[in-house]
């Protein structure tokens, strides 16, 4: 204890003599304390913490999530505030997503399949979902599964708009000649 108290004496005299030099102002001390964390890009955090944030995108509901996937509620809070995922909005007592990570999503568009890149949630669940509806299109003739994503578009980041390709024959044919394949790609960038 007498040793503690010591060093702190020591720490703080010293510090005291490199602000005194200055022009009277006080200065940080030149050692920082505590160690300089460096956060992971989003694509390199553990996978039941990537399917706990991807459940959550989902429910907003951080204790379903975590329930959902066996990881700790203050966990995937942390990794929600650390990469500005949400915001807890206090008057509506809601999480309201702030998502900006850069995602390549696969699309048709134009009578040919694209890979653009996306910001936000929001648009790349839009993607995903009108690859999903395609994928029911060509593996059960049901044309009414792209009746919702008719005259919608995506933009990218570069603010192009790409119009949704929802003609059955256009798919069908870019699904014959192999030309779907990359509607099937989906990963975050950043």
């Amino acid at each position: 204890m007498a040793k503690r108290k010591a060093k702190r004496r020591q720490a703080a005299s010293k510090a005291k003599k490199r602000t005194s030099k200055g022009g009277g102002k006080a200065k940080r001390p030149l050692v920082s304390r505590g160690r300089k964390s460096k956060k992971p890009f989003l694509n390199e955090i553990p996978i039941s913490l990537d399917h706990a944030r991807r459940q959550f995108m989902v429910t907003r509901s951080v204790k379903s999530a975590a329930r959902s996937t066996g990881v700790s509620e203050s966990r995937l809070r942390r990794l929600i505030r650390n990469y500005r995922l949400a915001k807890w909005d206090r008057s509506k007592r809601r999480w309201k997503i702030t998502d900006r990570v850069t995602r390549e999503v696969g699309i048709a568009s134009n009578g040919r399949a694209k890979a653009i890149v996306v910001r936000g949630f929001v648009r790349a669940q839009l993607a995903k979902g009108y690859t999903a509806a395609v994928k029911h299109f060509l593996e059960t003739n049901d044309v009414a599964a792209l009746a919702p994503y008719e005259g919608q578009s995506i933009t990218d980041i570069s603010k192009n708009k790409h119009l949704l390709e929802t003609r059955p024959n256009v798919l069908l044919r870019l699904a014959n000649t192999g030309g779907d394949a990359e509607m099937k790609i989906y990963r975050l960038i950043d």
